[in-house]
């Protein structure tokens, strides 16, 4: 995961096969990282991420 303060906005890349990932979502702050279906198994608020 990528978190950018001016942008106000998340990259995360999930799913990795070989030296690639098979997704790669962009968030906006505020919206959740949902990772349940991953090994981490969470969902994670945005919120409170620092904005520049």
């Amino acid at each position: 995961m990528i978190a950018d303060p001016y942008l106000g906005c998340c990259r995360v890349f999930t799913h990795p096969r070989g030296d690639d990932y098979m997704r790669d979502l962009t968030l906006k702050y505020g919206e959740p990282i949902d990772l349940t279906d991953t090994v981490v198994g969470i969902s994670l608020s945005t919120e409170e991420f620092p904005r520049d």
